[in-house]
Order: structure tokens, then sequence, then C-alpha cells
């Protein structure tokens, strides 16, 4: 009897234990573990997901600058704050999987498996983990037998695609709805993801009719309201503006959230149109102004006010508001962007370039990237600022010029003037800093500092991921440094006189007396004037090229005409010997062709054909093609002097006076002769002796007396001249004599570069790179010495033999460009030399000289 009772009681325990096997296909098995599942692990992590979707909601921030997104998914910096909820949830979904999951015989008997799955693939989608998010989820397409189910892991697997901008991925997968739609279940996430599609597509138009069909389906209030604000941004962007604020006054109806029916209170502002009675609009707005609620939507308000007014044609009052926006938007850079970007506009339209290439620039430095205008503002601030810096140029220049006809009183007395303004000037910065400071640090003691949780703001990981969000939106990656919001860019400022920043110390220095100060100091300045006819040769060149170039500018990159034949003109009334005056001329004739000013183009051209009929300018309008027939003819010249230049490195002479010869003939007159002249004359030093040296040299001094080739030929025969060099340098050995040859002398590498041609910091730089590249155990260092009043000397030290300093020549020529990038006029540029030779060198600075006795001694091969 008791036997039979103890196996009564179990039973049942036995039966349990055995629907614990996830190995047998029996109705108590796949309920006891498909009610686990439900019930324990898939119910706790569904819970964290939806914690997480209302976390990501409460933190969202909306970019009203273009249609808002249909969800508020946050992004991954966002994300970060909810991984708690996510990595719960992943944690619970697998772990079901793992006890519970019935595959038998490749079919799964637990049907909330799938579940588990597509709960994994949520909780990857929020984490940004895409691809994934996408294979949980085509899992369950491919293995879940519920509908309902399988639609919506397709709908989510198109909001990955989305997300990471694969359109044509999820167009395929919205082609399996082609034939059938979602059920009930899946209808509205249907709509919502293409909605989501086009919008983040940037298809805006379509993207209508789905959002139309959610707001009907929806039975929230705040997603109607969200879903009709976005219908009224696309037709506002679509330029319909009464479609546009019948929906935002439809969203406003629905009472969203504050933010939502602020920014429709502001659409409908913008969308009004130009006409219509605003007057109800302006106390809308002004009240909205007064509202405490509203201190940081003042910078939009102000944009609202200011859009009215232009559409008053009240553009005083406008630019006022838009300026006050600018200056109150405090947290919100992309509105200050957006009113530096409309008094830009207005400014360019005048035309005021000047003007107008500030608030470009502003603009172009707090508009996000991906604004809709930021590459037309960058590539306006980027052509209008050259505009600025020719016109600048120019004005510059001709106070110069005034500066230098003065007298010393009065050059004194003007520079007077202009420190009593930068005084006063440093003074009103100085007291505008300080008040900026006060009110800063006004703002910053704050007693809400703490949460009235209790929670300090780093203590909580949703707002740090969205303070991260922002900051990155605001500022973009910045390294941890001081200093980091400084940016060298172009600021908009007053019209005063521009003085260098290192002139003087820091103006509002306390430590720095005024009378100490050399900022402000008379003779600071009346040593920067310039002295000297050739400094006034250089000043006058520098306004040609100025008008020459800001004429082209307009011409050709902004298309204002009229500027454009302003400039040219400009530059001809101030000379008409000038090296650019043919082109001018030409360019006139353009540009009135442009304007279809027949007989100012007509004018210009007969005096280009008359005055100046030899020019390109004058054969370029008989033939359209001459200049790109010249062009090739260059390109021509140029490689046969590359290829004699390799023949006279490689010291055969005699080629390199044969590439002469054949040039002589072929390309007389061109660009490249000078040059070509120049070292035919090296070569023939020698080859043939000093007296056909001179020879060549004064040939080309002669032929070329106003290139700079010509005059390095002249100095190279005055030196020559010079007794005690002619002896020293014996008959015909060309000067070999004055040198003597030593191997295992210690030797320099020196490259010899123009003064003032090329940015000798940057050669250095890459020499370097090259040493560190292919020398890094030599130790080898870079020293630069003045060759003569138009050279640099480069000097690399030490090699220990003429052969270490040639192989060094050899490696150099072979695995660098540096030498190909110095102007090569005078050429050779590179060579080795022995320190005892060196000092030879320096003394008669007879640099052709040596690089015969060069050529000669050292082997290459």
């Amino acid at each position: 009897m008791n036997l039979r009772k103890y196996i009564l009681l179990f039973l049942p325990l036995l039966a349990l234990l055995a629907s614990c096997s996830t190995r047998q296909d029996k109705w108590l098995n796949r309920n006891w573990h498909a009610m686990n599942t439900r019930y324990n692990g898939y119910y706790n992590g569904r819970l964290a997901i939806q914690e997480a979707f209302f976390e990501l909601g409460k933190v969202h921030k909306d970019d009203y600058n273009r249609p808002i997104q249909v969800y508020k998914y946050g992004n991954k910096d966002v994300a970060q704050g909810v991984n708690p909820q996510t990595d719960r949830a992943l944690q619970k979904g697998a772990k079901m999987i793992k006890k519970h999951s019935m595959l038998i015989n490749g079919s799964q008997k637990n049907r909330w498996i799938d579940d588990c799955y597509f709960l994994i693939g949520q909780a990857n989608f929020i984490k940004r983990e895409t691809f994934p998010a996408i294979q949980q989820f085509r899992y369950v397409v491919q293995s879940s037998e519920d509908k309902n189910m399988k639609e919506l892991a397709r709908l989510w697997m198109i909001l990955c695609y989305n997300d990471m901008g694969e359109y044509s991925q999820a167009e395929a997968e919205f082609n399996h709805f082609l034939d059938k739609k979602p059920g009930s279940r899946a209808e509205a996430m249907y709509y919502g993801a293409m909605a989501d599609f086009f919008i983040k597509s940037e298809e805006y138009t379509p993207a209508i009719i789905p959002l139309t069909k959610l707001e009907k389906i929806t039975k929230k209030k705040k997603l109607k309201a969200r879903y009709n604000f976005i219908i009224g941004q696309i037709w506002h962007q679509l330029g319909n503006m009464e479609e546009a604020k019948k929906y935002y006054t439809q969203a406003i109806k629905y009472k969203p959230e504050y933010e939502l029916e602020f920014q429709a209170a502001i659409a409908i502002a913008v969308s009004s149109q130009e006409g219509q009675d605003n007057t109800a609009l302006k106390k809308t707005l002004k009240r909205m102004l007064r509202d405490d609620k509203n201190i940081d939507y003042r910078d939009q308000i102000y944009y609202a006010m200011a859009i009215l007014a232009q559409k008053e044609n009240d553009e005083r009052s406008a630019l006022d508001l838009f300026t006050r926006s600018a200056k109150a938007s405090t947290t919100n850079r992309t509105q200050k962007g957006m009113s530096y970007l409309a008094m830009a506009d207005i400014y360019y339209k005048k035309p005021d370039y000047l003007r107008a290439q500030a608030y470009f620039d502003s603009a172009s430095i707090n508009l996000d990237k991906r604004h809709p205008a930021f590459e037309r503002v960058k590539l306006l601030a980027g052509n209008l600022k050259d505009i600025v810096l020719y016109s600048t140029r120019i004005t510059e220049g001709d106070s110069l010029l005034t500066m230098i006809s003065m007298s010393p009183e009065e050059q004194r007395s003007k520079i007077e003037s202009l420190i009593q303004r930068l005084q006063k000037e440093d003074k009103e910065a100085k007291e505008a800093r300080e008040l900026a400071a006060q009110q800063a640090l006004n703002s910053n003691t704050n007693p809400n500092m703490v949460e009235n949780n209790g929670k300090w703001y780093f203590y909580n990981p949703q707002t740090v991921a969205f303070g991260k969000q922002e900051f990155k939106k605001t500022w973009g990656t910045r390294k941890n440094e001081d200093f980091w919001r400084r940016k060298n860019k172009t600021s908009i400022g007053g019209d005063g006189p521009m003085v260098e920043e290192n002139v003087g110390s820091d103006p509002n220095n306390p430590n720095v007396r005024d009378d100490e100060n050399p900022r402000y100091d008379v003779d600071t300045y009346l040593a920067r004037i310039p002295r000297g006819q050739a400094a006034i040769d250089s000043i006058v060149e520098s306004i040609y090229h100025a008008y020459f170039n800001l004429g082209l500018v307009y011409k050709d990159r902004i298309r204002a005409y009229p500027q454009a034949v302003e400039s040219f003109e400009g530059l001809v009334k101030r000379s008409t010997s000038n090296k650019y005056v043919p082109e001018v001329y030409y360019q006139l004739y353009i540009t009135h062709r442009l304007q279809n000013n027949d007989s100012e183009a007509e004018r210009n051209k007969n005096i280009l054909m008359t005055q100046y009929a030899g020019s390109d300018y004058a054969k370029l309008i008989n033939d359209p093609n001459y200049l790109a027939n010249k062009d090739n003819k260059d390109k021509d010249a140029e490689k046969a002097y590359t290829t004699a230049f390799s023949y006279f490195k490689g010291k055969d002479y005699a080629a390199v006076q044969r590439e002469y010869a054949v040039a002589r003939e072929a390309y007389a007159g061109m660009d490249v002769m000078p040059k070509f002249s120049l070292l035919n004359a090296l070569a023939t030093g020698a080859l043939s002796g000093k007296e056909a040296y001179v020879a060549a040299l004064t040939e080309t001094a002669t032929a070329y007396a106003s290139k700079n080739e010509g005059k390095e030929a002249q100095r190279i025969l005055d030196l020559l001249k010079n007794s005690e060099i002619m002896n020293a340098a014996g008959s015909e050995s060309g000067g070999i004599a004055t040198y003597k040859p030593s191997d295992l002398e210690k030797h320099f590498y020196v490259i010899s570069v123009p003064q003032g041609q090329i940015d000798l910091t940057q050669t250095k730089q890459q020499i370097a790179a090259f040493n560190t590249e292919y020398y890094s155990n030599s130790n080898l260092q870079v020293q630069e010495v003045a060759f003569g009043s138009e050279n640099r000397f480069l000097i690399l030290k030490d090699f220990p033999s003429a052969t270490a300093a040639i192989t060094y020549y050899k490696s150099l020529d072979a695995n660098s460009d540096i030498l190909e990038k110095i102007p090569s006029e005078q050429v050779p540029v590179a060579f080795a030399i022995s320190t005892s030779n060196f000092v030879t060198l320096m003394k008669t600075q007879l640099l052709p000289e040596y690089m015969k006795f060069f050529f000669e001694t050292y082997k290459f091969n």
C-alpha cells in the first residue's frame, strides 16, 4: 500500500522531468518549453526593449532644418545610454534559445523561439549593430511559420538597410510586398518603413503618401501630430506653402510635445506668402518672444520675424532681426548658420560681395556639413574669399603707395590716428569679453545641476550619451587639448586697419602698459613702410596682379560681369604697359560678348588686334584653337628640355648641345628657351673650355637679358671677369684647378635653391622624411646658408667620404621628387662637395665652375 502511494506521488514528478527534454516532440514538452520561454526570458527581454525605446524617445533630438525622422530611434551614440536594457534583452533572448530551443528534424517546435530571435534583432538594431540585426530578422523570415512575425521581421530588415543607407537592398525587400500588402499587425510599420525609406534617401515627395496613410491608421495623437508635421515640412520644401501651412496647423491641433508645437508655429510664420496680412502672425511671434519658456528658442523666433520682414520687402528690419537671431543662438549652431546665410544672400544679391563673403564664411563654420545649403555656402565663401583677398590687396597697396608718398610728418600723423582707433576698438573688445565672461559665469551658477531624482548628470547614461552626440554634432570630433574650440577662420568684423597678430603682445594683457606695447607704438608701423624703388615696383605689380585676378573671379566663378568689366578696365586705366594688358583686352572682349554688348566687345577686339597684334590673345581671336595647339607645343618643348637635363646630369654634354640645336629651330621664342640656353652654356663650358663657355654665357645673357636665366648668365660672366678668379681658373680647364679631389675627406650634399621661390621649411621637411625612410641610422643634419644674393644652400652633413655622398646623391635623385619641385632656371641644383672645396666655393661664389669640376671628377657608375 505504501509502495503504491509513493509511486502515485512520483508519477507527476517523473512526467515533469520527462517534459524538460528538448529532443522529444510531445505535447507536454512543447508547451512546457513554450511557457517557460514566453513568460520567463522573452517577457523580461521584451520589457527591456520597450524601456529602451521609451528612453530613446525621451532623449531624441530632431533636426528641424530638414524633414524629421519618422521614428525616434536615435543613433549609435545615443544608443550607448540604453546599453543596460539592450544587453539585458540580448542576454534573455540568447538564454531562452539555448535552454528551450526544440529544433527537431530541422523544424522548430517551440513557437516562441522565433520571437526571441526577433527580440535579439531589435536589440542589435538599437545598438546599431545592423549586420547581426539583419541576420536575426532574416532567420525569422526564413524559419517562422507565423505570417505576421515574418512580415514584421522583413520590415525591420528594411529599417536596418535604411539606417545603413543601403537603399537598393531595402527596395528589394519591399518587392516582397508588391503582390500582397501586409496584414493588419504589420500595416502601420509597412507605411512607416516606406516613409522612413523615402525620407532617409531624400526622396521627399513620394513620402507623402505613406505618411498620410500612417496618420490615418495610428490612434495616438502625438504620433498623428508628428506625421502631419513631416508632411507639412515636405510640402514646405516643395514650395507649396498653402499645403504646408494646412498640415502644420493640423499638427498643432493634436497637441504634440512643446518643441514640435513650437516648431510648427514657427514654420507657419516662415511659410506665409508675400502679400498676405501677417499682423496676427507678428503678434503671435512677439508673444512667444516674451514667454520665458522660449528663451532657448528666441533665435528661431527672431529668424521667423526676419523672414516675415523680408516678405514685406523690409530689408532693413530683416537684417536687424537676422542679426538678433544670430546673437541669440547660444546652442543651436545650425540656426546661427542659417541666420548668417540669410544675411549673406541679401548682401550677395545687392551685390555687396565683401560683406556677403564674411557672412557666407560664418555660415560655413556653423552649418552642419549635411545641411542642404552647405555645399553652396562653402563654394560661395571660397569664391568670395578671393574677391576679398584681391580687393584688400588693391586697397592696401594703394594705401601703402599713399603712405610712401607722404612726408615723414604726415606719415607719423596718419599712424597716430590709426593707433587711437586701435586703442578704442581694443578697449571695447575687452569690455565685451569681460561682460560675456560674467554672463557665462552667472549662467553656470545653476542650482539645478543635480537632477530632481538626486542623480548627478554624469551618472545618467542616457543624458551622457545624448550630450556626447550633441557635442559631436556641434563641434565635430575634437582632441582633448587646450583651446579646442579655436579655428583659423575668417570672422565678421569691422572695416578697421589690418594689424598682424605678431605685432606686439596681447592688447589686453594687463602686464603690458600701453606705452610699452608695440601695437600702440608709432615706430612699429613706420618701420613697416616699404622703402626704395624696388619696393614700390613690387607693390605696383601686386596691384596689377590683384586687378587682373579679381576680374577673372568675377567673370568665371561669380559670373558678375559688370564687376568683371570694372576690374579689367581699372587695370588698363592704371597702366597700358603692364604684362596683363593684352589678355585684359581679350577678357573684356569675351565679357562684353557674354553680356550681349556687341559694340563694346568689338571696340576691345579692335584695340587688341591693332595695338597688340603679335600677342597670343590676338591670335586666339583669329584661331580659337591657337592656345590649345600652343599648349601642346609647350609640352613638347618642356619634354625636350627634360631630356636634355637628364643628359646633363649624366655628363653627356654633347647630347645636351644636340638637343639645344634642335630646340633652337623647333621652339624659337617659346618660354622654355631661356633655361635651355643656360643649360647649353653650362654644357659648353664643361665640354669646350672657358672661351666657349664665356661665348655661350654671353649669348644667353644678351638674348634673355630680362629673364632670370639671362641675369644668372650675366652674374656668372661678371664673376669670371674677376682677374683673380680667372687666373686661378687656368686655361681651358674652366676652373678645375681651383678645387681638389679628395675621396676620403668628409663631404656635404648641397641643394641650391633660388631665393624666395619655394617653401624652404617644406623642402627641409621632405628631406627629413626621405632621410627617416632611407637613412635612419646616418644622423644627417640639414643646415641652411645664403649663397650670393639670389640663392640659398640646403646642406646635408656629414658624409664620411665622396662615395657615401654620391650614393646619397643618386638615392635621392631616384627615390624622391624633391629636386623636381625646385625651379630649374639655375641648373644644376644638387651636388656633393668636400669640406675644403666647400670653403673655396663660398669664397669664389662660382657655382657653375664647381659644377664643371663636380661632373668631371666624381664617378656616378
